[in-house]
């Protein structure tokens, strides 16, 4: 199966399915190489993953995070490489190909050794800087969707951020969006679940910040804001 004509979907769910599909044919061809095929075969194909990298095009770019998965999945062990790859393929503006850049950050991280751990840090730098953005640069849809993406993967590297998302919170239950507000809240849900398993002992630090923040969002009687606090309890 080539990926660099493979057809991308429009929802998460289809992208995650061809990914799959994309994989079980990938992982095959990759194990019938010989040592010095495979070597040369990887290497013209992260030439191609940085071609499409810089691609204009919403499907290459999902060619090119499709592709990153797929190595690091099968074992390619310069993680410098493919994460530096990925850097340059968010943030993303289409809610679907937000979560699928998420879900795909969430594999390269999960369960992170110390070059994962120092991503999840830089990623989680990134994410806050676009909820702290404005205008044009702002992206709080990319930042809350890949935060939750760290909780499930990487939690015992995010919670050491409590106060710095503590303050983006703040920020994120703020937006007009009641797409980011929910997502927003199904983050919170899980960076609690993280305290639980990881900081048990700062928990009550952020159940007072859980507290804080719904009696002030209730106190606007506005209907946004109302809606919000109820996601989030």
């Amino acid at each position: 199966m080539n990926l660099f004509t493979l057809p991308i979907p429009n929802t998460c769910n289809e992208i995650i399915e061809t990914f799959d599909n994309y994989y079980n044919i990938f992982y095959i061809e990759m194990t019938r190489m010989s040592n010095s095929a495979l070597q040369n075969y990887v290497k013209q194909y992260i030439s191609k993953l940085k071609v499409l990298s810089r691609s204009p095009s919403s499907s290459d770019i999902v060619r090119a995070a499709i592709g990153i998965v797929s190595l690091h999945k099968y074992g390619y062990n310069n993680f410098t490489q493919l994460s530096n790859l990925f850097d340059l393929l968010i943030p993303q503006v289409d809610l679907e190909y937000v979560r699928f850049t998420s879900w795909c950050a969430g594999i390269l991280i999960h369960h992170p050794n110390e070059a994962q751990s120092r991503y999840v840090s830089h990623l989680v730098g990134r994410a806050i800087g676009w909820i702290r953005a404005h205008g044009r640069r702002a992206r709080p849809l990319a930042a809350v969707n890949l935060l939750h993406a760290i909780s499930l993967n990487a939690g015992n590297v995010l919670v050491l951020y409590l106060s710095n998302l503590i303050g983006a919170g703040w920020e994120l239950v703020s937006h007009p969006s009641q797409q980011v507000i929910r997502d927003t809240a199904e983050c919170l849900r899980c960076f609690m679940l993280a305290m639980m398993r990881y900081a048990s002992a700062e928990i009550q630090s952020y159940l007072n910040f859980f507290y804080h923040l719904c009696d002030k969002l209730l106190s606007f009687t506005n209907p946004i804001k109302e809606y919000a606090a109820l996601l989030i309890l």
